[in-house]
């Protein structure tokens, strides 16, 4: 199965760049915090509705945002080591 993160990437390419929403720029992990409920139920829909599991839902956003937070060594990082998880899974279930 393939999955386009196309859109995704263009909706975050817009509100994080020179003309996007400036409240979006502003948000860290610890502002965001007050929102984590809300936030993961969008995150829970987006894998679902994707039929994406855990792992491969957190590869998507940490490369998604990867040019956006400012850490962008750090989000790849966080990235592959949630796809090594997914192969290693992967790997033991043939």
């Amino acid at each position: 199965m393939e999955y386009n993160v196309k859109p995704i990437t263009d909706v975050m390419n817009t509100l994080l760049g020179e003309n996007g929403c400036p409240w979006d720029k502003e948000q860290t992990h610890q502002s965001l915090k007050k929102c984590l409920i809300e936030e993961c139920y969008e995150v829970i829909d987006a894998i679902e509705e994707w039929g994406l599991n855990f792992s491969l839902g957190n590869a998507v956003k940490y490369i998604a945002r990867a040019d956006h937070k400012g850490k962008p060594v750090e989000d790849l990082e966080k990235a592959r080591w949630y796809i090594d998880r997914e192969i290693e899974r992967r790997k033991g279930s043939t």
